[in-house]
């Protein structure tokens, strides 16, 4: 989870801790899904499947509910933080 803080940073070095933890907890969900947990350097590429990554989005339905899209709207902000912060940030 570091290294995906340390990616966000790089886009948005505003974000209070806060801000930065909630993203990214958001991402790190769907990182657990998506991304390859097996090697000791992670991928982040698969985030450049965006209908991979928004049909994963729109599935996911903690406690058997659909989320609002609110929730969602958080969920693709921490993607594209990710998106941001792997192409070099602002």
């Amino acid at each position: 989870m570091e290294e995906i803080k340390k990616i966000m940073l790089n886009a948005k070095p505003k974000w209070t801790e806060k801000s930065l933890n909630s993203y990214s907890s958001n991402f790190s969900k769907i990182h657990f899904k998506l991304g390859n947990q097996l090697e000791d350097e992670p991928d982040f590429n698969y985030i450049e499947d965006y209908e991979k990554v928004i049909d994963f989005i729109n599935n996911l339905a903690p406690y058997g509910k659909p989320m609002k899209d609110s929730t969602k709207k958080n969920y693709y902000q921490s993607c594209m933080a990710m998106v941001e912060g792997m192409n070099g940030g602002r």
